[in-house]
């Protein structure tokens, strides 16, 4: 999707070129009112035409973020852990997909991971009020940094989590009591995880192109042979290209022939024996 910012108005327009475009363009900006009928004949039309302009009526900031160290750690942590590589990461350079987040706010353009996320993109700009003790100093650049920071936070949301703040709390003797953070907007400190499935298997994927051995690579179509298309496929469409590989601990199963050592009947024709990890690191 196109975008054009004009500094001055610090309006932004948003040129969608595809229907998937103007689908996602009304996701975000809600460009018609689709609880009327003329609504809905506006978007099909341009569902149709596969074309839509749209100039946002509040103002946007560019912005940027980026995150590495331990935000990346649990990724790394999760290649090792799946194919024993704890290597760099020469020549990886993964386009995320689009993220979409809350309405009207924040609208990422460009999102990538090379060994650490990289988000581009626009952030809306709230009127801030100035504050009694501010200087003309103070609060214009707590102005320009608020929309930064609202930008990151949205993008840290994509690869990290936040436990929820529960309205009651268990206290040590088993009663519960009212939480006096809970409904004041507080939100508890994000915590590095595998939040990303598309990033954790293109890690997985991009091993598997560039360091993996023949032998590794035969066992790991092999046991995508014994999922089958319709299990792959079912995980494909929850955003898992790649299942983890590791199923059962520190073994996984493969397609074999019913006469292989330790083959078992594993359903639908197939049979299917034990890898251990010690054998696949070693193949």
């Amino acid at each position: 999707m196109k975008t054009k910012y004009d500094a001055k108005t610090q309006l932004l327009t948003l040129t969608a070129a595809t229907p998937a475009e103007v689908e996602r363009l009304q996701k975000l900006f809600d460009v018609f009112d689709t609880s009327t009928p003329g609504g809905l004949i506006a978007l099909a039309s341009a569902l149709k035409e596969g074309k839509l302009s749209h100039t946002t009526k509040h103002q946007f900031a560019p912005a940027t973020a980026e995150f590495s160290g331990k935000w990346v750690a649990p990724y790394l942590k999760h290649l090792e852990r799946m194919t024993g590589y704890t290597g760099p990461l020469e020549g990886l350079t993964l386009a995320l997909p689009e993220l979409d987040g809350y309405k009207h706010t924040h609208f990422v353009t460009r999102a990538t991971f090379d060994g650490a996320f990289h988000f581009e993109g626009f952030q809306r700009v709230f009127k801030e009020d100035k504050r009694s003790h501010e200087t003309e100093e103070q609060y214009a650049a707590r102005v320009a940094a608020k929309p930064l920071e609202s930008f990151r936070q949205y993008c840290l949301e994509e690869i990290s989590k936040s436990d929820p703040v529960p309205e009651f709390v268990q206290h040590g003797n088993g009663l519960f009591s009212h939480n006096p953070k809970w409904g004041t907007g507080y939100r508890n400190p994000d915590e590095p995880c595998v939040a990303s499935a598309t990033v954790a298997n293109a890690l997985v994927q991009w091993w598997h192109d560039n360091h993996a051995t023949p032998g590794q690579r035969e066992l790991m179509r092999l046991s995508a042979e014994l999922q089958g298309a319709e299990f792959s496929s079912w995980h494909a469409r929850q955003g898992y290209k790649s299942v983890n590989l590791w199923s059962y601990g520190d073994t996984f199963r493969i397609v074999c022939d019913k006469d292989a050592p330790g083959a078992h009947y594993y359903g639908n024709g197939k049979h299917s024996r034990i890898v251990t990890r010690a054998e696949f690191l070693a193949a």
